[in-house]
Protein backbone atom coordinates (compact mmCIF):
# COMPACT_ATOMS: atom_id res chain seq x y z
CA UNK A 1 0.00 0.00 0.00
CA UNK A 2 3.08 2.09 0.84
CA UNK A 3 4.49 1.25 -2.63
CA UNK A 4 1.07 2.53 -4.54
CA UNK A 5 0.85 5.75 -2.02
CA UNK A 6 4.73 6.72 -3.52
CA UNK A 7 4.35 5.98 -6.80
CA UNK A 8 0.91 7.78 -6.87
CA UNK A 9 2.88 11.08 -5.16
CA UNK A 10 5.71 10.87 -7.77
CA UNK A 11 2.63 10.64 -10.48
CA UNK A 12 1.14 13.94 -9.22
CA UNK A 13 4.22 16.13 -8.05
CA UNK A 14 5.72 15.50 -11.80
CA UNK A 15 2.63 16.67 -13.70
CA UNK A 16 2.49 19.58 -11.37
CA UNK A 17 5.52 20.61 -9.30
CA UNK A 18 4.99 23.96 -9.62
CA UNK A 19 1.17 24.23 -8.98
CA UNK A 20 1.81 24.81 -5.44
CA UNK A 21 4.87 26.79 -4.77
CA UNK A 22 3.04 30.24 -4.52
CA UNK A 23 1.26 30.93 -1.25
CA UNK A 24 1.84 34.96 -0.93
CA UNK A 25 -0.78 37.29 -2.92
CA UNK A 26 1.93 38.99 -4.86
CA UNK A 27 3.47 36.25 -6.20
CA UNK A 28 2.38 35.18 -10.18
CA UNK A 29 2.87 32.62 -12.18
CA UNK A 30 3.93 33.35 -15.63
CA UNK A 31 4.92 30.50 -17.52
CA UNK A 32 4.24 26.34 -17.26
CA UNK A 33 5.03 24.14 -19.93
CA UNK A 34 4.46 20.60 -18.92
CA UNK A 35 6.56 18.54 -21.06
CA UNK A 36 6.10 15.01 -21.17
CA UNK A 37 4.65 12.05 -19.77
CA UNK A 38 5.22 8.66 -20.32
CA UNK A 39 3.58 5.78 -18.34
CA UNK A 40 3.69 2.12 -18.77
CA UNK A 41 1.50 -1.06 -16.81
CA UNK A 42 2.31 -4.63 -16.75
CA UNK A 43 0.08 -6.77 -14.80
CA UNK A 44 -0.42 -10.92 -15.04
CA UNK A 45 -2.51 -12.50 -12.30
CA UNK A 46 -2.40 -16.25 -13.22
CA UNK A 47 -2.75 -17.57 -9.87
CA UNK A 48 -6.31 -17.53 -10.38
CA UNK A 49 -6.13 -19.79 -13.48
CA UNK A 50 -2.74 -21.85 -12.41
CA UNK A 51 -0.48 -23.72 -15.28
CA UNK A 52 -1.99 -24.46 -18.10
CA UNK A 53 -4.44 -22.64 -20.63
CA UNK A 54 -7.13 -25.21 -20.12
CA UNK A 55 -8.59 -23.31 -16.61
CA UNK A 56 -12.33 -24.29 -15.62
CA UNK A 57 -14.62 -21.29 -15.83
CA UNK A 58 -13.87 -20.12 -12.30
CA UNK A 59 -10.28 -20.42 -12.77
CA UNK A 60 -7.78 -22.51 -11.25
CA UNK A 61 -9.20 -26.33 -12.52
CA UNK A 62 -11.15 -28.72 -10.08
CA UNK A 63 -12.18 -31.11 -13.11
CA UNK A 64 -9.34 -33.29 -14.08
CA UNK A 65 -10.87 -34.23 -17.22
CA UNK A 66 -8.70 -31.27 -19.47
CA UNK A 67 -6.10 -30.70 -16.90
CA UNK A 68 -3.73 -33.45 -17.07
CA UNK A 69 -0.32 -32.57 -16.02
CA UNK A 70 -1.10 -29.35 -15.30
CA UNK A 71 -2.95 -30.74 -12.05
CA UNK A 72 -0.05 -30.24 -10.46
CA UNK A 73 -0.99 -27.21 -9.61
CA UNK A 74 -4.98 -27.52 -10.05
CA UNK A 75 -6.60 -30.86 -8.53
CA UNK A 76 -3.66 -33.04 -7.75
CA UNK A 77 -5.33 -36.30 -8.20
CA UNK A 78 -6.03 -35.40 -12.03
CA UNK A 79 -1.93 -37.00 -12.03
CA UNK A 80 -3.73 -40.52 -11.28
CA UNK A 81 -4.87 -40.62 -14.81
CA UNK A 82 -1.34 -39.89 -16.94
CA UNK A 83 -0.01 -43.59 -18.09
CA UNK A 84 3.60 -42.21 -17.33
CA UNK A 85 4.11 -38.65 -17.34
CA UNK A 86 4.39 -35.39 -18.74
CA UNK A 87 6.19 -31.73 -18.92
CA UNK A 88 4.36 -28.26 -19.85
CA UNK A 89 5.56 -24.75 -20.43
CA UNK A 90 3.49 -21.75 -20.20
CA UNK A 91 4.60 -18.22 -22.41
CA UNK A 92 2.89 -15.15 -21.94
CA UNK A 93 3.12 -12.95 -25.33
CA UNK A 94 4.16 -9.27 -25.43
CA UNK A 95 0.87 -7.21 -25.77
CA UNK A 96 0.06 -3.88 -24.96
CA UNK A 97 -2.14 -1.16 -25.80
CA UNK A 98 -2.85 2.46 -25.79
CA UNK A 99 -4.75 3.93 -22.22
CA UNK A 100 -5.24 6.98 -24.08
CA UNK A 101 -7.14 5.29 -26.92
CA UNK A 102 -9.85 4.53 -24.44
CA UNK A 103 -9.38 7.23 -21.60
CA UNK A 104 -9.32 10.75 -21.72
CA UNK A 105 -6.04 11.20 -19.65
CA UNK A 106 -5.33 14.62 -21.45
CA UNK A 107 -8.32 16.09 -20.43
CA UNK A 108 -8.02 14.97 -17.16
CA UNK A 109 -4.95 16.42 -16.64
CA UNK A 110 -5.68 19.59 -18.27
CA UNK A 111 -8.25 19.82 -16.16
CA UNK A 112 -6.08 19.25 -12.64
CA UNK A 113 -3.67 21.49 -13.80
CA UNK A 114 -5.73 24.76 -14.45
CA UNK A 115 -7.55 23.99 -11.26
CA UNK A 116 -3.98 23.99 -9.72
CA UNK A 117 -3.14 27.48 -11.39
CA UNK A 118 -6.75 28.96 -10.96
CA UNK A 119 -5.68 32.15 -8.51
CA UNK A 120 -1.80 32.04 -8.97
CA UNK A 121 -1.38 32.56 -12.53
CA UNK A 122 -0.80 35.76 -14.29
CA UNK A 123 -3.67 37.14 -17.03
CA UNK A 124 -1.72 36.40 -19.83
CA UNK A 125 -0.47 32.48 -18.82
CA UNK A 126 -1.39 29.93 -21.54
CA UNK A 127 -0.29 27.37 -20.07
CA UNK A 128 1.55 23.85 -22.19
CA UNK A 129 0.29 20.93 -21.17
CA UNK A 130 1.99 17.81 -20.87
CA UNK A 131 2.10 15.54 -23.69
CA UNK A 132 0.88 12.38 -21.85
CA UNK A 133 1.23 8.88 -23.16
CA UNK A 134 0.27 5.75 -21.23
CA UNK A 135 0.20 1.81 -21.76
CA UNK A 136 -0.59 -1.24 -20.39
CA UNK A 137 -0.66 -5.23 -21.43
CA UNK A 138 1.19 -7.96 -20.51
CA UNK A 139 4.86 -8.41 -20.23
CA UNK A 140 6.10 -11.65 -22.85
CA UNK A 141 8.08 -14.30 -20.67
CA UNK A 142 7.92 -18.00 -19.88
CA UNK A 143 5.60 -18.12 -16.70
CA UNK A 144 5.65 -21.74 -15.83
CA UNK A 145 7.75 -25.09 -15.81
CA UNK A 146 5.67 -28.33 -15.26
CA UNK A 147 7.15 -31.98 -15.19
CA UNK A 148 5.22 -35.24 -13.48
CA UNK A 149 6.63 -39.13 -13.60
CA UNK A 150 4.78 -42.34 -12.56
CA UNK A 151 6.45 -43.62 -10.06
CA UNK A 152 5.16 -47.17 -9.33
CA UNK A 153 1.10 -46.72 -8.12
CA UNK A 154 1.95 -42.92 -8.08
CA UNK A 155 2.48 -39.88 -10.22
CA UNK A 156 4.63 -37.41 -8.79
CA UNK A 157 4.70 -34.08 -10.17
CA UNK A 158 6.51 -30.35 -9.41
CA UNK A 159 6.02 -27.15 -11.09
CA UNK A 160 7.97 -23.41 -10.81
CA UNK A 161 5.90 -21.00 -11.65
CA UNK A 162 5.36 -16.86 -11.51
CA UNK A 163 1.65 -16.45 -10.83
CA UNK A 164 1.67 -13.04 -10.20
CA UNK A 165 3.60 -10.02 -11.61
CA UNK A 166 2.87 -6.18 -11.65
CA UNK A 167 4.99 -3.36 -12.55
CA UNK A 168 4.20 0.25 -13.41
CA UNK A 169 6.75 2.79 -14.98
CA UNK A 170 6.75 6.38 -15.31
CA UNK A 171 9.15 9.31 -16.90
CA UNK A 172 8.09 13.19 -16.40
CA UNK A 173 10.73 15.10 -18.58
CA UNK A 174 10.78 18.92 -19.60
CA UNK A 175 8.43 20.37 -16.69
CA UNK A 176 8.85 24.10 -16.17
CA UNK A 177 7.96 27.09 -14.32
CA UNK A 178 8.66 30.98 -14.27
CA UNK A 179 7.60 32.70 -11.07
CA UNK A 180 8.07 36.06 -9.66
CA UNK A 181 7.30 38.32 -7.33
CA UNK A 182 7.89 41.77 -5.22
CA UNK A 183 9.26 42.12 -1.16
CA UNK A 184 9.07 45.17 0.72
CA UNK A 185 12.47 45.30 2.71
CA UNK A 186 12.45 48.64 4.45
CA UNK A 187 10.36 51.02 2.24
CA UNK A 188 12.84 48.62 -0.72
CA UNK A 189 10.70 46.85 -3.31
CA UNK A 190 12.89 43.67 -4.16
CA UNK A 191 12.21 41.77 -7.31
CA UNK A 192 12.12 38.01 -6.53
CA UNK A 193 11.79 35.53 -9.65
CA UNK A 194 12.14 31.64 -9.80
CA UNK A 195 12.93 29.65 -12.61
CA UNK A 196 12.13 26.05 -12.53
CA UNK A 197 12.81 22.81 -14.25
CA UNK A 198 11.88 19.58 -13.17
CA UNK A 199 12.39 15.81 -14.22
CA UNK A 200 10.89 12.64 -12.80
CA UNK A 201 11.27 8.87 -12.72
CA UNK A 202 9.19 5.89 -11.39
CA UNK A 203 9.24 1.93 -11.07
CA UNK A 204 7.25 -0.14 -8.92
CA UNK A 205 7.05 -3.99 -9.05
CA UNK A 206 5.62 -6.26 -7.08
CA UNK A 207 6.61 -10.30 -8.87
CA UNK A 208 5.09 -13.36 -6.68
CA UNK A 209 6.31 -17.19 -7.13
CA UNK A 210 5.57 -20.46 -6.23
CA UNK A 211 7.03 -23.80 -6.26
CA UNK A 212 4.78 -26.70 -6.17
CA UNK A 213 5.08 -30.40 -4.93
CA UNK A 214 2.02 -33.04 -5.86
CA UNK A 215 1.71 -36.45 -5.96
CA UNK A 216 -1.48 -38.24 -7.04
CA UNK A 217 -2.32 -42.23 -7.06
CA UNK A 218 -5.48 -44.29 -7.58
CA UNK A 219 -7.85 -45.77 -4.55
CA UNK A 220 -10.32 -48.19 -7.32
CA UNK A 221 -9.77 -48.39 -10.90
CA UNK A 222 -12.53 -44.85 -10.95
CA UNK A 223 -11.89 -43.25 -7.39
CA UNK A 224 -8.48 -41.20 -7.29
CA UNK A 225 -6.65 -38.62 -4.68
CA UNK A 226 -3.59 -36.61 -4.47
CA UNK A 227 -2.32 -33.68 -2.83
CA UNK A 228 0.02 -31.28 -3.35
CA UNK A 229 1.93 -28.32 -1.24
CA UNK A 230 2.87 -24.58 -2.86
CA UNK A 231 5.46 -22.42 -1.76
CA UNK A 232 5.24 -18.97 -2.14
CA UNK A 233 8.09 -16.24 -2.20
CA UNK A 234 7.27 -12.52 -2.73
CA UNK A 235 9.29 -9.43 -3.65
CA UNK A 236 8.33 -5.98 -4.19
CA UNK A 237 10.46 -2.75 -4.62
CA UNK A 238 9.43 0.97 -5.55
CA UNK A 239 12.98 3.32 -7.00
CA UNK A 240 11.44 6.98 -7.43
CA UNK A 241 12.98 9.73 -8.55
CA UNK A 242 12.43 13.66 -8.64
CA UNK A 243 15.18 16.26 -9.52
CA UNK A 244 14.46 20.02 -9.75
CA UNK A 245 16.70 22.31 -11.33
CA UNK A 246 16.64 26.01 -11.51
CA UNK A 247 17.29 29.47 -10.57
CA UNK A 248 16.35 32.33 -8.09
CA UNK A 249 17.19 35.40 -8.95
CA UNK A 250 16.94 37.63 -5.53
CA UNK A 251 17.33 41.66 -6.27
CA UNK A 252 19.33 40.53 -9.36
CA UNK A 253 21.58 38.42 -8.30
CA UNK A 254 20.89 34.90 -8.99
CA UNK A 255 21.76 31.75 -7.12
CA UNK A 256 21.36 28.05 -8.68
CA UNK A 257 20.28 24.90 -6.74
CA UNK A 258 22.05 21.71 -7.25
CA UNK A 259 25.41 24.35 -7.41
CA UNK A 260 28.18 22.54 -5.87
CA UNK A 261 30.07 25.70 -5.45
CA UNK A 262 28.02 26.92 -3.07
CA UNK A 263 29.03 27.02 0.74
CA UNK A 264 25.34 25.81 2.07
CA UNK A 265 23.32 22.63 0.38
CA UNK A 266 21.10 23.24 -2.32
CA UNK A 267 19.64 20.45 -3.96
CA UNK A 268 15.99 20.55 -4.44
CA UNK A 269 14.29 17.36 -5.42
CA UNK A 270 12.89 13.74 -3.54
CA UNK A 271 13.28 10.37 -3.73
CA UNK A 272 12.29 7.01 -2.39
CA UNK A 273 13.73 3.70 -2.47
CA UNK A 274 11.79 0.77 -0.70
CA UNK A 275 12.20 -3.17 -0.90
CA UNK A 276 9.91 -5.93 0.84
CA UNK A 277 9.82 -9.84 0.80
CA UNK A 278 8.63 -12.80 2.11
CA UNK A 279 7.18 -15.86 1.67
CA UNK A 280 4.33 -18.45 2.62
CA UNK A 281 2.60 -21.73 2.33
CA UNK A 282 -0.62 -23.63 0.94
CA UNK A 283 -1.80 -26.61 0.26
CA UNK A 284 -4.45 -28.41 -1.86
CA UNK A 285 -6.50 -31.88 -1.49
CA UNK A 286 -8.62 -33.36 -3.90
CA UNK A 287 -10.39 -36.46 -5.23
CA UNK A 288 -11.76 -37.53 -8.62
CA UNK A 289 -14.48 -40.10 -9.17
CA UNK A 290 -14.84 -41.99 -13.11
CA UNK A 291 -18.44 -42.30 -12.30
CA UNK A 292 -19.00 -43.81 -15.85
CA UNK A 293 -17.33 -43.92 -18.90
CA UNK A 294 -18.91 -40.43 -19.84
CA UNK A 295 -19.62 -38.62 -16.52
CA UNK A 296 -16.97 -37.01 -14.01
CA UNK A 297 -17.25 -35.91 -10.63
CA UNK A 298 -14.01 -33.73 -9.25
CA UNK A 299 -13.83 -32.44 -5.67
CA UNK A 300 -10.71 -29.92 -4.12
CA UNK A 301 -10.37 -27.68 -1.03
CA UNK A 302 -7.49 -25.34 -1.73
CA UNK A 303 -5.92 -23.54 1.20
CA UNK A 304 -4.30 -20.45 -0.39
CA UNK A 305 -1.76 -18.73 2.59
CA UNK A 306 -1.23 -14.65 3.69
CA UNK A 307 1.51 -13.78 1.59
CA UNK A 308 3.51 -11.04 4.29
CA UNK A 309 5.95 -8.44 2.33
CA UNK A 310 8.28 -6.98 5.16
CA UNK A 311 10.58 -4.56 4.52
CA UNK A 312 12.39 -1.25 4.30
CA UNK A 313 11.32 2.25 2.70
CA UNK A 314 13.77 4.99 2.51
CA UNK A 315 12.71 8.66 1.22
CA UNK A 316 14.54 11.65 1.28
CA UNK A 317 12.91 14.97 0.67
CA UNK A 318 15.38 17.68 0.07
CA UNK A 319 13.03 21.17 0.18
CA UNK A 320 13.43 24.87 0.96
CA UNK A 321 13.13 25.97 4.14
CA UNK A 322 10.45 28.88 2.86
CA UNK A 323 8.18 25.60 1.46
CA UNK A 324 4.65 25.07 3.63
CA UNK A 325 2.09 23.09 3.92
CA UNK A 326 0.41 25.71 1.76
CA UNK A 327 3.32 26.32 -0.82
CA UNK A 328 6.18 28.12 -1.56
CA UNK A 329 6.44 31.84 -0.62
CA UNK A 330 8.79 33.37 -2.42
CA UNK A 331 8.89 36.20 0.01
CA UNK A 332 9.96 34.02 3.23
CA UNK A 333 13.64 33.03 1.36
CA UNK A 334 16.94 34.54 2.71
CA UNK A 335 18.15 37.04 0.98
CA UNK A 336 21.84 35.91 1.30
CA UNK A 337 20.71 32.23 0.61
CA UNK A 338 17.55 32.06 -1.35
CA UNK A 339 18.16 28.41 -2.40
CA UNK A 340 19.32 27.34 0.98
CA UNK A 341 17.41 23.53 1.00
CA UNK A 342 17.11 21.08 4.44
CA UNK A 343 17.17 17.53 3.99
CA UNK A 344 14.88 15.19 5.53
CA UNK A 345 15.33 11.24 5.82
CA UNK A 346 12.44 9.19 6.95
CA UNK A 347 13.48 4.99 7.01
CA UNK A 348 10.08 3.18 7.57
CA UNK A 349 9.74 -0.48 8.23
CA UNK A 350 6.67 -1.77 7.08
CA UNK A 351 4.95 -5.21 5.79
CA UNK A 352 2.17 -5.38 3.42
CA UNK A 353 -0.26 -8.67 3.72
CA UNK A 354 -1.92 -10.45 1.07
CA UNK A 355 -4.35 -13.08 1.32
CA UNK A 356 -5.10 -15.87 -1.12
CA UNK A 357 -8.78 -17.51 -1.56
CA UNK A 358 -9.14 -20.22 0.25
CA UNK A 359 -12.91 -22.56 -1.09
CA UNK A 360 -13.69 -25.78 -1.82
CA UNK A 361 -14.69 -26.64 -4.93
CA UNK A 362 -16.70 -29.14 -7.13
CA UNK A 363 -17.52 -30.12 -10.77
CA UNK A 364 -19.40 -32.58 -12.73
CA UNK A 365 -17.95 -33.31 -16.40
CA UNK A 366 -20.35 -34.71 -19.06
CA UNK A 367 -19.17 -36.12 -22.14
CA UNK A 368 -21.65 -36.41 -25.18
CA UNK A 369 -19.94 -36.98 -28.31
CA UNK A 370 -17.34 -34.55 -29.07
CA UNK A 371 -19.03 -31.95 -25.91
CA UNK A 372 -17.76 -31.89 -22.72
CA UNK A 373 -19.68 -30.08 -20.45
CA UNK A 374 -18.37 -29.00 -17.10
CA UNK A 375 -20.17 -27.50 -14.01
CA UNK A 376 -18.85 -26.15 -10.92
CA UNK A 377 -19.75 -24.73 -8.06
CA UNK A 378 -17.16 -22.98 -5.19
CA UNK A 379 -17.70 -22.31 -1.86
CA UNK A 380 -14.95 -19.86 -0.54
CA UNK A 381 -13.36 -19.58 2.96
CA UNK A 382 -11.39 -16.48 2.34
CA UNK A 383 -11.00 -13.28 -0.04
CA UNK A 384 -8.38 -11.88 -1.88
CA UNK A 385 -7.56 -8.55 0.14
CA UNK A 386 -4.41 -6.17 1.13
CA UNK A 387 -3.74 -5.44 4.35
CA UNK A 388 -1.53 -2.32 5.65
CA UNK A 389 -0.90 -0.47 8.49
CA UNK A 390 -3.81 -2.30 10.61
CA UNK A 391 -6.27 -1.28 7.55
CA UNK A 392 -7.20 -3.76 5.16
CA UNK A 393 -9.05 -3.58 1.88
CA UNK A 394 -10.33 -6.20 -1.00
CA UNK A 395 -13.18 -7.99 -1.49
CA UNK A 396 -14.31 -11.37 0.49
CA UNK A 397 -15.46 -13.92 -1.69
CA UNK A 398 -18.58 -15.85 -0.93
CA UNK A 399 -19.44 -18.47 -3.66
CA UNK A 400 -19.80 -18.97 -7.07
CA UNK A 401 -20.73 -21.29 -10.14
CA UNK A 402 -19.75 -21.29 -13.59
CA UNK A 403 -19.99 -24.04 -16.47
CA UNK A 404 -16.95 -24.66 -19.12
CA UNK A 405 -17.98 -26.03 -22.98
CA UNK A 406 -15.07 -28.35 -24.29
CA UNK A 407 -15.31 -29.30 -28.09
CA UNK A 408 -11.38 -30.57 -28.19
CA UNK A 409 -9.99 -27.41 -30.08
CA UNK A 410 -12.36 -24.99 -28.82
CA UNK A 411 -13.39 -24.29 -25.54
CA UNK A 412 -15.74 -21.29 -23.49
CA UNK A 413 -16.81 -20.83 -20.62
CA UNK A 414 -17.84 -18.13 -17.70
CA UNK A 415 -19.43 -17.71 -14.41
CA UNK A 416 -19.81 -15.50 -11.74
CA UNK A 417 -18.43 -14.48 -8.27
CA UNK A 418 -20.19 -13.19 -5.53
CA UNK A 419 -18.36 -11.27 -3.25
CA UNK A 420 -18.58 -8.41 -0.56
CA UNK A 421 -15.96 -5.45 -0.79
CA UNK A 422 -13.94 -5.10 2.51
CA UNK A 423 -12.25 -1.95 4.12
CA UNK A 424 -11.61 -1.03 7.87
CA UNK A 425 -11.19 2.48 6.82
CA UNK A 426 -14.03 4.79 9.17
CA UNK A 427 -15.79 5.71 5.75
CA UNK A 428 -15.59 2.53 3.70
CA UNK A 429 -19.64 1.29 3.04
CA UNK A 430 -19.27 -2.33 2.52
CA UNK A 431 -20.96 -3.41 -0.85
CA UNK A 432 -21.96 -6.99 -2.11
CA UNK A 433 -20.86 -7.34 -6.05
CA UNK A 434 -21.16 -9.99 -8.66
CA UNK A 435 -17.61 -10.50 -10.28
CA UNK A 436 -18.01 -12.09 -14.03
CA UNK A 437 -15.39 -14.59 -14.81
CA UNK A 438 -14.78 -16.03 -18.82
CA UNK A 439 -12.02 -17.41 -20.49
CA UNK A 440 -11.85 -18.58 -23.93
CA UNK A 441 -9.36 -21.14 -25.56
CA UNK A 442 -7.98 -23.02 -28.79
CA UNK A 443 -5.85 -25.78 -28.77
CA UNK A 444 -5.41 -28.93 -30.72
CA UNK A 445 -3.09 -32.31 -30.42
CA UNK A 446 0.03 -33.20 -32.76
CA UNK A 447 0.32 -36.79 -33.01
CA UNK A 448 -0.29 -39.26 -29.72
CA UNK A 449 1.69 -37.26 -26.99
CA UNK A 450 2.08 -33.41 -28.31
CA UNK A 451 -0.63 -30.58 -27.16
CA UNK A 452 -0.66 -27.03 -28.11
CA UNK A 453 -3.50 -24.78 -25.86
CA UNK A 454 -4.14 -21.16 -26.01
CA UNK A 455 -5.94 -18.86 -23.66
CA UNK A 456 -7.08 -16.57 -25.74
CA UNK A 457 -9.03 -14.56 -22.87
CA UNK A 458 -8.83 -15.09 -19.16
CA UNK A 459 -11.52 -11.98 -17.78
CA UNK A 460 -10.47 -10.35 -15.97
CA UNK A 461 -6.68 -10.86 -15.89
CA UNK A 462 -4.58 -12.09 -18.47
CA UNK A 463 -5.23 -11.56 -21.93
CA UNK A 464 -3.35 -14.64 -23.77
CA UNK A 465 -1.71 -17.18 -22.57
CA UNK A 466 0.23 -20.57 -24.98
CA UNK A 467 1.21 -23.66 -23.53
CA UNK A 468 2.68 -26.30 -24.65
CA UNK A 469 2.47 -30.22 -22.85
CA UNK A 470 3.71 -33.33 -24.05
CA UNK A 471 2.91 -36.75 -22.26
CA UNK A 472 5.23 -39.74 -22.81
Amino acid sequence: MRLLAIFAALAVVTLAPTTAVLADEGATLNIFEGGEFTAGGYVSLGFLYGAGSRPDALGVPVSTVRSHVASVTGNPAGLAYLETGGVLIDVLPALSASITDYVDIDGQAEDMIDDALEGMSSPSLTPVYPSIEATAGQQGRLVAGVAAFRLGPVVAGASLEEPMSINFSMINTGLEGFAESVKDEGGTQIEIELRAMADAAADLSFEMRRTSFAAGGSVTPSLAFGASVQRYTGAASAVGTVRMDGTISYAGQEFTFNDPGDPWHNELGYSANGSYSGDATGWTAGLSWQATDWITVDAAYVKGPELTLSGRLTTVENTLEALSGDGLELTELSPTQPTLTESDVTVEYDSVAFQLPSYLGATASFRTGFLLTTLEYRSYSTGLTFTYDGETTGVDLTDGVGVMFDVGIFRIGGGVMRATTVGTSEDHQPEEMLLPMANVGIGFGIGDSLRLDSSILSASTEVMRISASYEF
